[in-house]
């Protein structure tokens, strides 16, 4: 869906499992993600919410997630499951702002991490999902 809301939420409508929302661990990030679940609770209101934590340590995101979590149960009335958290790469970082592709990366903690969670977030719905083998891929 992309990081604009009206992305977002037009994603939403097409009949979505779950709202993933990946954050990093700024206060404005974590209040923006809140903002984000206040919307599409209004305009979708069974559709499961799950947040990603970015560039930390599973401890703090537990901690960070925890916050918004009270938050969206208190004011919200409902709830935001924790989908994973990310750790901190620095070189990573440093990687991707000399413009690099990610593609290109050789292994790492965080990137191993990265492939975790996303593993496993594919992984829930292993039975209805059937990955195209990337020879098959069609052509523009």
């Amino acid at each position: 869906g992309g990081s604009r809301l009206e992305s977002v939420m037009a994603a939403c409508t097409t009949g979505v499992e779950r709202l993933l929302c990946v954050t990093s661990p700024e206060r404005l990030s974590l209040a923006a993600s809140y903002a984000l679940f206040k919307v599409a609770r209004a305009r979708f209101e069974a559709l499961p919410i799950e947040l990603i934590v970015n560039g930390t340590e599973e401890g703090h995101g537990r901690s960070l997630h925890s916050v918004v979590r009270s938050a969206t149960q208190s004011f919200l009335g409902t709830d935001v499951r924790l989908g994973g958290t990310i750790p901190d790469d620095r070189l990573l970082r440093e990687y991707l702002e000399l413009g690099r592709s990610i593609s290109t990366l050789q292994g790492g903690a965080a990137v191993s991490a990265a492939a975790s969670v996303t593993h496993r977030l594919l992984s829930e719905r292993a039975n209805h999902f059937h990955p195209m083998p990337v020879g098959n891929l069609p052509t523009a």
